[in-house]
């Protein structure tokens, strides 16, 4: 499974030792619930990608690969549980950096 990091905007700084990303876009708009990020390096094998916090719904759910935001569906699809589960149709290349945006 890939490694997750509990980085966020309103707690520990990004860093290339903790997370590998040092800098993330975001956009400015109104939310339902509350704005969250996981953040995960590929590795070539792992496809299915298990956020840490139950999303609203799979359409507040952004996902990013090495900064491309990917499009659902066709690049991934998405079971909102809990768990909720974002699951790739082709595993991201390894030390790709993999962000999910969403709100919970």
């Amino acid at each position: 499974a890939p490694f997750i990091t509990e980085a966020h905007l309103w707690g520990t700084p990004f860093t290339a030792l903790l997370d590998g990303a040092l800098e993330s876009q975001f956009s400015e708009r109104m939310t339902e619930g509350i704005p969250f990020m996981d953040t995960w390096l590929g590795n070539n094998v792992a496809t299915a990608f298990t956020l840490t916090k139950t999303a609203l719904s799979a359409a507040k759910i952004a996902v990013f690969v090495d900064g491309v935001l990917k499009a659902n569906p066709g690049d991934y699809t998405v079971v909102v549980g809990p768990p909720t589960v974002v699951t790739f149709g082709a595993a991201p290349a390894s030390s790709a950096d993999v962000d999910i945006l969403y709100e919970y």
